[in-house]
């Protein structure tokens, strides 16, 4: 959230940042309650009125080219490789409790 800047002067910049930290923290509740180990994607709706609602837990995120997580992973210096790799070095080697 410190790399997030208001370059706009937005007034509703602190909303958006309110929303996103409720969305995220709806997200991790949602992975504990459940079990998840590992690598997901938790989808939400944000209705107008500004109600959260939680969609699906996906355990594989999509790795499409026009998914977003490999786009993200990319973006942060790791090729798909690289990436694909890790995954499979957790995989193999993260003692599973769940």
């Amino acid at each position: 959230a410190e790399r997030l800047k208001n370059p706009g002067g937005w007034d509703y910049f602190d909303e958006l940042l309110e929303k996103i930290r409720e969305i995220q923290a709806i997200a991790v509740k949602a992975y504990m309650a459940i079990g998840c180990c590992g690598v997901s994607r938790v989808d939400f709706f944000l209705k107008e009125d500004g109600e959260v609602i939680l969609n699906e837990i996906n355990t594989m995120p999509g790795f499409t080219s026009i998914s977003m997580y490999p786009k993200l992973m990319e973006y942060m210096g790791m090729s798909p490789s690289y990436l694909v790799d890790k995954m499979i070095e957790q995989a193999v080697t993260t003692e599973r409790t769940c």
